[in-house]
């Protein structure tokens, strides 16, 4: 699924994020070699293995968004500040 979206898309994968709840999300963004999978805190239980797994997790998909410094499209950086 990854590499048909990324052949589609023209995406680097060696520079994407997975973000996911689960263990079954942080393994495929690994088996997809993406830059980093991160996990996020959704109120569900984390197993042990998905925090070891995982290369960062974060509170949430907003606290993991704030963590961004850029957006980056190209050449061009595009900066934005979150509230």
């Amino acid at each position: 699924m990854y590499n048909d979206a990324a052949k589609e898309c023209n995406i680097d994968l060696a520079k994407s994020y997975m973000v996911g709840d689960r263990l079954s999300d942080i393994q495929a963004g690994k088996n997809a070699k993406l830059y980093k999978s991160v996990l996020v805190k959704t109120g569900k239980e984390l197993t042990d293995e998905a925090k070891e797994l995982a290369d960062d997790i974060y509170e949430n998909l907003y606290e993991f968004a704030k963590s961004l410094p850029s957006l980056v499209t190209g050449d061009t950086v595009i900066r934005k500040k979150l509230p």
